[in-house]
């Protein structure tokens, strides 16, 4: 390795650690240019392009440094990091086996395999990964607290408190240890300790794009209504894949019979209540995000996607309004079904966070087309054209099939 390689090298480093990764790859670069064959730069070249979300690319620097050292247990670690980043939970999970097999002594491995787990709803599997990586090593508080992660989504809630509590006691100043009290915390109701302690964990862990979103999700929980919602979205993630399909299609059928009762005023009453509560169910996270986004503290704590996707939100939730100003005025019908379209349209933009990583190009492809769609109809309404009658009803139509999509895809 050259000197300009080495000390680009070690400043790239120090960079990572102080959670600074677009500085760290350009010192990176340098290095690689005078030294190309360097693994461990382009090891660190992938973590800093993952700090940096650029994932396409981080693949591509994990795939240089594999083709380097195909056989070496952190390379593959570092592998199986691009592929859970880009949603390939499955290649993830067959690469750190691999690792696994070249190490199997190495705590960190066990507890990516854990993660990987974890993240594909499999908690009591990961459970028994964390376990053979705190086995390995009893003195790792991030060990500790991925252990009562895992507890928290399998609802052995007095274990998980017990588990946050010995994290907490291994390193006081244990990020994800205070993560997931923040969770447990929201669990109980009591979000003023979820919010005190999600704050702690972005004090101590500012890059984190985890922590940072569960900090926005608890100053979500201040309002009462995000509340129920939050904790309805707990109970009903609790409940198994049958119960589950009943509570979706439960208000489709609810609604049906209800309209055999369109004359009682109870009736009414109850539909308008259920219209308002699946309203909600997909309006209000999109809603608190576009609130959050008011401040620039806030904005910093929502990831790429959910940006991307209240701005989506929103767009579509401003045309909705219009477009019934300009039927009402122009005395144009088609403009009631445009704004209908624009409200189905918007619950899906604001849904999109929720669906894998692998699946939402479709729906980004399927908003955009709407959207521009959307802009279409509206001058086309005004001036007479033909078309727009079936050009709307093309919008309602795939927004609903879109909407039941994404019900099925969502985390």
């Amino acid at each position: 390795m050259s000197d300009t390689a080495s000390s680009a090298g070690a400043r790239a480093v120090a960079l990572l650690e102080l959670g600074r990764p677009a500085e760290a790859e350009r010192e990176l670069r340098r290095g690689l240019a005078s030294s190309p064959h360097d693994l461990q730069m382009h090891v660190d070249l992938t973590r800093a392009l993952l700090m940096q979300e650029r994932l396409d690319e981080a693949m591509e620097a994990s795939a240089q440094a594999l083709s380097l050292a195909p056989d070496h247990p952190f390379v593959l670690y570092i592998r199986s990091l691009a592929q859970g980043a880009i949603g390939d939970l499955a290649a993830g999970l067959g690469t750190i086996d691999s690792a696994l097999r070249l190490a199997p002594e190495a705590s960190r491995l066990h507890r990516h395999r854990g993660s990987l787990l974890h993240q594909q709803d499999r908690p009591a599997e990961a459970l028994i990964s964390f376990e053979r990586a705190r086995a390995l090593d009893p003195e790792d508080a991030e060990v500790v607290a991925a252990i009562a992660g895992a507890l928290h989504d399998l609802r052995r809630d007095d274990e998980a408190e017990s588990a946050i509590a010995d994290a907490l006691a291994l390193d006081p100043e244990c990020a994800a240890a205070h993560h997931i009290r923040s969770l447990q915390s929201m669990r109980s109701g009591a979000t003023a300790d979820a919010l005190d302690a999600s704050r702690d964990a972005v004090r101590l862990d500012p890059t984190n794009a985890v922590t940072k979103e569960q900090l926005a999700v608890a100053m979500k929980a201040r309002n009462p209504l995000y509340r129920v919602l939050w904790s309805f979205c707990d109970w009903f993630n609790g409940q198994t894949d049958p119960t589950r399909v009943a509570i979706t299609v439960a208000p489709l059928l609810l609604s049906r019979f209800l309209q055999t009762f369109d004359d009682a005023l109870w009736a009414q009453a109850v539909l308008a209540v259920l219209v308002s509560f699946v309203a909600l169910t997909w309006l209000l996270e999109p809603l608190m995000n576009t609130v959050i986004m008011c401040s620039r503290y806030g904005r910093g704590l929502l990831p790429k996607v959910t940006r991307q996707a209240t701005y989506a939100f929103v767009g579509f939730a401003l045309v909705a309004p219009s477009a019934v100003i300009v039927g009402i005025s122009a005395d144009v019908d088609a403009m009631f079904l445009v704004a209908l379209s624009s409200v189905v349209w918007a619950a899906i933009a604001g849904s999109i966070p929720g669906i894998p990583v692998r699946h939402r190009v479709l729906f980004w492809i399927g908003t955009s087309a709407a959207g521009a769609l959307t802009a279409i109809s509206i001058p086309a309404a005004v001036i007479g054209a033909s078309l727009v009658w079936p050009v709307t009803l093309a919008l309602l139509l795939t927004g609903v099939a879109a909407l039941w999509g994404s019900v099925a895809l969502r985390r």
